[in-house]
């Protein structure tokens, strides 16, 4: 059975807000998945004219995500279609329950995962793509925190080193890349550098997906902070 971090679309994460926090409706105390919302209409356009967004993010990397409700930039964890440990996540697609609300600009043929056609880099509909990402909401992460599927026209690049962040929870980022980064890097010993800067420590993100089908690839020098 999936383990499911289901969130209504009606309400806001936990931390942000609390007075513009409606009621949440969980179907498990466990995990959460956050329907998306779009940041512009449907009738925006999609020409690329006006897009800020990222349609190539890195899996392993912390970005911002626009949540509609709460009108606030969330940061995010993007996940890989596969092989989400490579980025300090157990579980996978299925067992988050992200599989389920497949978004369709993905095809899935036995669990191998690729652009649905118009998806494709260089094709109309690349700035539509949609990604995987973990919030950081204020739960215990990884452990409790939601899950859901963000536009690439709602992320944007983000800086955990910014001393001066209002993003909320960035405590939480930290911490969270701080320890993977000293997980990964037991080769540097107790005396080796453990710099909280995320974006010197995140080259094992390279080897989040080895899927050549699989749409997110950890980038060549993986920057878990952009």
């Amino acid at each position: 059975m999936p383990e499911d971090r289901y969130l209504s679309s009606t309400t806001t994460p936990a931390g942000v807000g609390a007075q513009r926090i409606a009621h949440i409706l969980t179907r498990s105390s466990q995990r959460r998945t956050r329907h998306r919302h779009r940041r512009y209409g449907d009738n925006r356009s999609t020409n690329g004219e006006d897009f800020e967004g990222i349609t190539n993010p890195d899996a392993g990397s912390v970005y911002l995500a626009f949540w509609g409700k709460s009108k606030d930039w969330l940061a995010v964890l993007l996940l890989p279609m596969q092989n989400l440990p490579s980025v300090g996540i157990s579980g996978s697609m299925e067992s988050l329950g992200l599989a389920e609300v497949l978004p369709k600009c993905y095809c899935n043929e036995q669990g191998n995962f690729s652009w649905a056609e118009g998806y494709n880099d260089g094709e109309s509909l690349v700035t539509e793509r949609e990604f995987p990402v973990m919030y950081f909401d204020g739960q215990n992460f990884p452990a409790k925190s939601a899950v859901g599927w963000v536009s690439a026209r709602d992320l944007r690049h983000f800086d955990a080193t910014n001393k001066n962040s209002l993003v909320p929870h960035i405590q939480s980022v930290r911490k969270f890349l701080k320890a993977r980064a000293e997980k990964r890097s037991p080769e540097q010993g107790v005396d080796g550098p453990k710099s909280e800067a995320p974006d010197t420590t995140e080259r094992s993100s390279r080897v989040a997906n080895n899927n050549p089908l699989t749409p997110l690839k950890a980038s060549q020098n993986s920057d878990a902070g952009s």
